[in-house]
């Protein structure tokens, strides 16, 4: 039967040093294992404080219980034939060693050989499943899996669970948007059908700061809606930037610094996309901002100009002009609304948008921007033909060229996976990888 020569290092780690047991009754790894752990980890360092500064060979420990109101108490105790150099310490005879902890430290001069790890670091778990991202290809995923019967752990380095959709994308945005179609409704002079359906509002003004709140409101429900769902269906939620760290293993690494090793029959990257950088541009998120700034701004800009007149440059571009700014679109192409778009849909869009407003630049691309003293920020544009150039002020630039694949420091060349020259995970028809056992959630364009 295996016996208590160690203990191990979660539980007995008191200071920079590993304590080593030797029980002259060798009692079960097992029993031990269980008596120890009742104390807890963050127990442990409470222990230190009474003979820490007293140990050495010979010194006596002392012993501490719960009372009946569950406080830890102090009692004299076990005498412990403490070693100071070998970091070994022998019960006295009779006694029995359960359920005992040691509040000694070892001295400097004997730590060298020891190893160190803090309270912080945790067991490695096992799962069936484990889902690398929590966005909407991410959490259904692992919801479907617990349902059907699968141990299921899911890793999500966002405070939140919900990924960019929920959280800086599709909701924020839409609820925004409602935000301003209610304003435009009673500020702007009612039309055929509005006077025939009877009562309309009037008079109303712009409160940012609510509006925000109430976006802010939205997502955390429904992101509180996410970690419920994870409850009801037994998933467990790891917090941390989750990456391969070997065959079928996943670690994910808090903002602490600690981590968690997951030890997984199956592994799901479902990390969804981030916002492509504009070359030779900072995003600061104040008055450079990126999609996700764009809608946590603190105040209307007088002038607002979106670098790329995309799906999202122009809502997030119509929303902030509604509520006030003047916006003008830059698009390198010869029409708004992205790559693929059908041309007729695309000539509507934009008058509709010009009719509210909003103003283009099609075929100009960005040369650069420069910020200004006073806090405005200059833009330098061309013609994408070639041509003469024109400088255009604004108060927040907003960049959406679009988003790429969110596939960096995921460990995956650990694995042997290969990304493709857009930065992709190439997969079959099934979304498997290359290396079996690696799925992926084709949600990049998220």
């Amino acid at each position: 039967m295996q016996t208590w020569t160690q203990v191990y290092r979660s539980l007995a780690t008191v200071g920079p040093a590993v304590i080593r047991l030797v029980p002259r009754d060798a009692e079960p790894l097992p029993r031990l294992f269980a008596s120890w752990s009742r104390g807890g980890p963050a127990v442990l360092p409470a222990y230190v404080a009474g003979a820490a500064s007293r140990c050495g060979p010979g010194a006596r420990a002392t012993e501490r219980r719960r009372d009946a109101t569950g406080t830890y108490r102090h009692s004299p105790g076990r005498d412990w034939d403490i070693s100071a150099l070998t970091g070994t310490y022998r019960d006295s005879p009779g006694h029995s060693t359960r359920s005992q902890h040691l509040p000694c430290r070892l001295p400097a001069s004997s730590t060298s050989s020891l190893s160190v790890r803090s309270f912080s670091d945790r067991a490695a778990i096992d799962a069936d499943v484990t889902v690398v991202g929590s966005g909407p290809g991410g959490y259904v995923a692992a919801i479907k899996a617990s349902q059907l019967g699968f141990k299921v752990v899911c890793v999500e380095k966002n405070a939140t669970l919900g990924g960019t959709c929920l959280n800086v994308g599709c909701i924020p945005s839409k609820v925004s948007g409602s935000s301003y179609v209610v304003l435009s409704s009673g500020s702007s002079a009612p039309s055929v059908e509005q006077r025939e359906a009877g009562p309309r509002l009037s008079g109303l003004s712009l409160n940012l700061e609510k509006m925000m709140a109430q976006k802010s409101g939205a997502v955390k429900a429904l992101t509180g809606g996410i970690a419920h769902l994870f409850k009801q269906n037994k998933v467990t939620h790891i917090s941390g930037h989750g990456r391969l760290s070997g065959k079928n293993q996943v670690t994910a690494v808090g903002a602490d610094g600690s981590e968690q090793i997951i030890n997984s029959k199956n592994i799901l990257l479902a990390t969804g996309s981030e916002v492509m950088p504009f070359p030779g541009i900072q995003i600061d998120e104040e008055s450079v901002v990126s999609s996700t700034g764009a809608l946590s701004l603190k105040k209307v800009p007088e002038e607002m100009i979106v670098i790329g007149a995309g799906v999202i440059g122009v809502e997030l571009g119509s929303v902030w002009q509604r509520l006030g700014s003047r916006v003008t679109a830059v698009e390198f192409l010869g029409h708004v609304g992205g790559m693929g778009i059908d041309m007729e849909i695309s000539k509507n869009f934009q008058r509709i948008l010009q009719k509210q407003g909003l103003k283009f630049k099609l075929g100009t691309k960005v040369m650069g921007a420069t910020r200004r003293p006073d806090g405005k920020i200059d833009v330098a544009v061309e013609a994408a033909a070639g041509g003469k150039s024109e400088t255009l002020t604004c108060d927040v630039l907003l960049v959406c060229i679009g988003r790429r694949p969110f596939t960096q420091n995921l460990g995956l060349e650990s694995v042997g996976i290969t990304l493709d020259n857009r930065g992709r995970i190439p997969v079959n028809n099934r979304f498997q990888t290359a290396v079996p056992r690696y799925p992926v959630r084709n949600n990049h364009e998220e």
